[in-house]
C-alpha cells in the first residue's frame, strides 16, 4: 500500500480492533451481505420457477441478517491480522532502507 493508505490504517487502527471488526466486519460486511443474500435469493427463486413464500423469505431474511453478521466478525478479524501483518512488514522494510540510507551516509 502506499503512504496515504497506511496514514490512514494507523487512523483506524488506533481506533482499536474491535471497533475495526464491529464496524468493517460486522456492519459493513455482514449485514450488507445478510440484506443481499436475504433479497436475491428469493427473487432468485421465483425466477426459477418457485412459488413466493412470504413467511419463508421473511424467515431467510431474518436468519440472513443475523447469521451473516456473526460471520462478518469472523471475516473482520481475518482482515484486521492480514493488515497488521501488512503494515508491520511494511514499517520494517521502511526501516531497514532508513537505515540502509544513514549507513551509506
Amino acid at each position: 500500500m502506499k503512504n496515504k493508505n497506511w496514514d490512514k490504517w494507523e487512523i483506524t487502527r488506533a481506533k482499536g480492533m474491535w471497533n475495526y471488526i464491529l464496524t468493517y466486519g460486522s456492519l459493513r460486511f455482514g449485514l450488507t451481505s445478510g440484506l443481499l443474500f436475504g433479497i436475491c435469493f428469493p427473487l432468485s427463486m421465483m425466477l426459477c420457477g418457485s412459488e413466493f413464500h412470504l413467511l419463508r423469505s421473511a424467515f431467510l431474511l431474518t436468519l440472513s441478517l443475523i447469521l451473516f453478521p456473526i460471520g462478518g466478525i469472523v471475516w473482520g478479524y481475518c482482515m484486521w491480522i492480514f493488515v497488521e501483518k501488512a503494515y508491520w512488514e511494511n514499517k520494517a522494510s521502511e526501516l531497514a532502507l532508513e537505515s540502509d540510507r544513514i549507513r551509506n551516509e
